[in-house]
Formats: C-alpha cells, structure tokens, sequence
C-alpha cells in the first residue's frame, strides 16, 4: 500500500525523496546491500529502468553497480554519492543533480550499444531516454549559462 499511496503522490506532482537505501528503493531492482557481491532486493518501482547505489563514490562501489547491471542490463545504473542527490521529474525523467560531489550513470552495454558512463556534476542535466543514445549529451550548468548569455 505504501508503493501505491507514492506513485499517487508521484501522479499528482509530488515529491518523494531518500537518503541511502531511502535511495535506493526508488527503483524496481534494488541494490539491498553486499561488500563485494551486490544483493539484490525489491523496492518501489517509482523510477522504472534504473537501479541507484548510494556513498557511490565515498565507499568505491562502481564494482558492486556493474555487477547487478550485467545480472540486469536493461536498467541504467545510478550512483550517487554522499552530499549528492539524484533529482528526478517523473513528468518527463529529466534528471539532474544537486550537492556536493557526483552522480555516475552507467548504462551496460548490448549488442546494440556501448558501455557508457557519465560523470554527473551539481547542475548537469539530461533525460532517462537521452542516456540510452550516445548521441545525446549532458548538459552541464556551465553549458546552460552559456546558451543564457548567448555565448
């Protein structure tokens, strides 16, 4: 019941955030833990096609994505490190980011694509869709203020 009351909230413009495993079970596959070996869980579903690993960065878990992404490679994997927050308009899946450090998004590789990472910095943006054509760039709050200006 509490998924259903969420998505809801979600369909009606609400805004539903998480810290740490709060994070993580935002998504369908849930990273549930694991030093090495991620354990997989269930969470949520409010962000279909991803999976979000948290203290990314701080506890070097790129390892831990890649592994649950090989089991799960139609997901796009998202870590987020501490100080950091993932924003995500379910509206549209415009995402960006806010805080301190960095977002990785990894999306595996299939016959039909490439492996790709990007680094995320505080003020980046770019669409759920957009991750999944190479051609498709991120936007970064330097490149915004730029347009802006006319520059």
């Amino acid at each position: 019941i509490v998924e259903e009351r969420l998505k809801a909230l979600l369909a009606r413009d609400g805004v539903v955030g998480g810290v740490s495993a709060g994070a993580s079970v935002m998504t369908r596959v849930m990273m549930a833990g694991g030093k090495g070996e991620p354990v997989q869980g269930q969470g949520f579903d409010l962000f279909p096609g991803a999976v979000v690993d948290q203290h990314f960065l701080k506890r070097n878990r790129l390892t831990r994505l890649l592994s649950l992404l090989e089991r799960n490679p139609h997901l796009v994997g998202f870590g987020v490190d501490e100080g950091t927050a993932l924003v995500v308009r379910v509206r549209d899946w415009n995402l960006s980011v806010v805080g301190d450090s960095y977002v990785m998004a990894v999306v595996p590789a299939t016959d039909s694509r490439k492996l790709r990472f990007e680094v995320l910095k505080p003020g980046d943006q770019i669409d759920l869709a957009g991750l999944h054509d190479p051609e498709v760039q991120v936007t970064s709050a330097e490149d915004l203020d730029e347009v802006l200006s006319g520059g």
